[in-house]
């Protein structure tokens, strides 16, 4: 069945998790978010599928021209009655998967000027900037938590409802405490 279906799904963020975190941790924080934003494409077509089984068929479906149409992260979101533009996903685009001028001026800065010229330090092997890379992991962090809340909204009738909740609050806990420390 449909729940079926979403197992994979949710094994494939681990995938995708993993190699973010990895990534971030080398400072690629880009690259991290290109695979932060791949797990919220996963995550909201497990929902879709869970919710309304026949979209799993389409995606399962030779139809390439059905699949971008009716299975675009817009689309998705409009069938699971969400607005059609969602800013973490938003964020992980623009400074991750699409070569934006604001991914750009996260590997780049102004080192000097002379009267003609600017000169700029071009960034090759990651940021240089802590900064930068505590916000993917605080991402990666964030994004693991997005995957729990699925996992347990979708398989809620299959999993013991007190178990689930503690854990939930366990690690929403130490997430906000690690937040809070870093």
């Amino acid at each position: 069945g449909v729940q079926t279906c979403a197992l994979p799904i949710f094994y494939w963020t681990v995938d995708e998790l993993t190699a973010a975190f990895y990534l971030a941790e080398r400072k690629y924080t880009t690259q991290s978010y290109a695979h932060l934003r791949t797990v919220l494409d996963l995550l909201e077509k497990a929902e879709l599928f869970f919710q309304q089984p026949v979209w799993a068929d389409v995606w399962a479906s030779a139809d390439k021209k059905k699949i971008v149409e009716e299975l675009s992260p817009k689309a998705i979101r409009k069938k699971l009655g969400r607005p059609k533009f969602d800013p973490v996903y938003g964020f992980y685009s623009e400074l991750g998967i699409h070569g934006t001028w604001e991914a750009l001026r996260k590997r780049v800065t102004q080192t000097g000027k002379r009267k003609d010229r600017t000169q700029v330090a071009m960034r090759i092997g990651g940021t240089p900037w802590d900064s930068e890379v505590e916000m993917a992991i605080v991402g990666c962090i964030m994004t693991v938590f997005t995957t729990l809340l699925a996992v347990v909204k979708i398989y809620d009738t299959r999993l013991h409802q007190r178990e689930a909740v503690t854990i939930v609050r366990a690690r929403f806990e130490g997430m906000r405490e690690f937040l809070r420390e870093h």
